[in-house]
């Protein structure tokens, strides 16, 4: 074993000291790093998130106020839309009624009349039959007088509005209606549904 003198010793223990020193230093210089690391990762992805919230609370909120200004034009829109297709429904049913209204007062009226008798196939006969038809109508008055049933009572009615006829077979308690009324709401009910000028629900 050698022998030091007291400044070899000082040096000896000054370069020991520091050895151990700056060990402890890098080990917690990295545990420094480690934990600097570690809490920037976690503040970045705590910040993501609440940016990522922010961001959808931002779009939920746009997304909301403009479907709301989109609901508010729709509304608009429909009601106008409803509208136009009244008007227009309106104006055809306007039209067919002046047509209708023309066509009583023609030949043609008269066949269609017997048309009409002819789809009962005979039921009038040997029966008590009541007809009804529009108050004025002649025409009709005229050609249901001259059917061959065993007692044919006409009679007018004021819920006919154009034309044709009502049969009832009391004893039956049956009623065939072959107004021109039916066959026009027929019509109407067939003009809605295939016109697509009205919603279907």
């Amino acid at each position: 074993m050698g022998y030091y003198n007291e400044d070899e010793l000082y040096r000896f223990f000054d370069k020991a000291i520091r050895k151990a020193s700056e060990k402890q230093l890098k080990a917690l210089q990295d545990e420094i790093d480690y934990i600097y690391q570690r809490e920037l990762k976690r503040i970045k992805e705590e910040l993501r998130i609440r940016q990522e919230l922010d961001t959808a609370k931002k779009m939920r909120d746009l997304r909301f106020k403009y479907q709301e200004a989109i609901n508010q034009i729709g509304v608009g829109y429909d009601a106008k839309l409803i509208n136009e297709r009244l008007e227009m429904s309106k104006a055809v049913f306007q039209a067919v009624t002046k047509k209708l209204e023309a066509y009583v007062q023609t030949p043609a009226y008269l066949e269609t009349l017997k048309k009409r008798i002819d789809e009962l196939k005979g039921l009038f006969k040997n029966e008590d039959v009541i007809f009804y038809v529009k108050e004025g109508d002649q025409t009709a008055i005229d050609f249901l007088k001259s059917l061959p049933c065993a007692s044919c009572t006409i009679k007018t009615s004021y819920s006919i509005r154009f034309g044709g006829f009502e049969m009832h077979i009391p004893e039956r308690k049956r009623t065939v209606d072959l107004t021109l009324d039916a066959a026009l709401e027929d019509q109407k009910s067939w003009f809605y549904h295939n016109s697509k000028l009205f919603i279907r629900t």
